[in-house]
């Protein structure tokens, strides 16, 4: 990743030797997911604020750095690792009722902030410090202390894209002359209009984004321009259409509209630059803006973003899925594990994909445990144990692809945690989450010894 460059996420990025150095640092491995997808853009996001830090010699003993809406990042242990001296921040979790952040989100102090050993723990006490902290009311004890300021998709959940705005503006009166503020936040990839403005979660536009680089400019701010390259490896075409189960690829579909991941880059002046230093940062964001509003036709002409409005248009009604057993039987011994297979066959007449797979054209659907919901799973598997979560970590044995007629399979691991006795637990089909696809229910039968 070049030094000058604020720019979009790409999924080639996961394969750079600067994020596979910082994954290993993170411990964004197969053994520490919580709850993510290998290659998540939570993951990116991570890594690339890292790299922007090693870039500009503030991974050093000395240099200060503040955290804003830290939650249970890895990064303040990254950074004590490093000697940085890091103040993290939060919502007051004893406070807040926020009903987004319900779910353990929030940091409840330093021993949230380092579960998965990435620095002793002597190194985190000793560099880190924890201060509940409203993005919205920033401390006034804060002003210009620190190297460094960061925020890790934070901003896009203050309320409303003015708030976001706002707070990367406030965000910089925290910083020392010559201090870096740096920011990751979603925008949206198909549109430079329509978008969500309002609520838990909102989707930065381009043209939001270009604005405040301009404004800031005039202020005296050097504003990385932001490069909105938006990928061309098969895998930036395609998008995860339930982000909460693991954003695996580099777009994401949030409230209709499909996103991506930018990280944005802002140094505070050492002193005011001339009218000509300026006009020629401004320049230079101007010829940015344009080439980015490119890349967002390009996306939007592309066939698989064409095709999804029209996609979550179809009624579920037409898919037609039959299981080849409506129960299964698994034998089990107590703490051992095996892989299940759930057969299907497809007797409609359209192409089924997994929920995650492409084109969007074709009908995405995934397996699912079947009501109620909420509740916890008799047993365990790679991301099915959660109160949350409802999804078991299934793919097709062979593909992601059944065609009218095709026989397929989901297969998945359990493991027997309880006592010997017999259980059950019931699946069936979601089609893009909205619907359970009728008549596609199957039982496990499961006998633990």
């Amino acid at each position: 990743m070049g030094k000058t460059k604020s720019r979009a996420l790409q999924f080639s990025d996961f394969k750079t030797s600067w994020y596979q150095r910082w994954a290993t640092e993170l411990k964004q491995d197969d053994d520490h997911l919580d709850g993510f997808m290998l290659q998540s853009n939570k993951f990116w996001q991570n890594a690339a604020i890292v790299q922007v830090l090693y870039e500009h010699n503030l991974l050093e003993e000395g240099i200060s750095g503040l955290g804003f809406g830290v939650g249970n990042e890895r990064l303040p242990a990254l950074l004590a690792k490093y000697n940085v001296n890091v103040t993290a921040t939060d919502q007051d979790y004893r406070k807040t009722k926020a009903l987004h952040w319900s779910k353990g989100e929030l940091a409840t102090g330093l021993k949230s902030l380092n579960k998965y050993g990435i620095c002793d723990d002597s190194q985190l006490k000793k560099y880190v410090s924890y201060v509940p902290a409203d993005m919205k009311k920033i401390p006034r004890s804060f002003s210009e202390k620190y190297g460094f300021v960061w925020s890790n998709c934070a901003l896009g959940h203050l309320g409303s894209i003015e708030d976001g705005l706002k707070f990367i503006k406030n965000s910089l009166s925290c910083l020392k002359p010559g201090g870096w503020a740096i920011h990751t936040t979603e925008t949206n990839v198909l549109s430079n209009d329509e978008t969500v403005t309002s609520g838990d979660t909102v989707i930065f536009r381009l043209h939001d984004l270009h604005q405040l680089f301009l404004e800031l400019t005039e202020k005296g701010y050097y504003c990385v321009p932001l490069q909105y390259n938006l990928g061309s490896n098969p895998n930036d075409f395609r998008v995860s259409l339930l982000p909460e189960f693991g954003n695996d690829f580099s777009k994401i579909l949030v409230h209709g509209h499909v996103a991506t991941q930018v990280i944005l880059m802002i140094q505070k002046p050492r002193k005011e630059p001339s009218l000509a230093l300026k006009r020629l940062r401004k320049a230079r964001l101007n010829a940015a803006y344009k080439q980015g509003l490119k890349s967002i036709q390009i996306l939007t002409n592309h066939t698989v973003f064409t095709n999804l409005q029209s996609t979550s248009a179809k009624p579920v009604q037409t898919i037609k899925i039959i299981p080849l057993k409506k129960s299964v039987k698994v034998a089990l011994k107590k703490n051992a594990a095996t892989i299940v297979r759930i057969g299907y066959k497809n007797i409609g007449d359209q192409a089924l994909f997994l929920l995650d797979g492409t084109p969007l054209g074709h009908q995405p659907i995934l397996l699912a445990t079947a009501g109620p919901q909420g509740r916890k799973s008799e047993f365990s598997t790679q991301s099915w144990a959660g109160s949350d979560k409802n999804r078991p970590s299934a793919r097709f044995s062979k593909s992601d692809y059944a065609a009218p007629g095709q026989t397929f399979y989901f297969e998945f691991e359990i493991s027997a945690s309880k006592k010997a006795g017999a259980y059950q637990e019931s699946f069936s089909i979601v089609h893009e989450n909205v619907a359970w696809v009728e008549n596609s229910d199957v039982t496990l039968d499961i006998t633990v010894t």
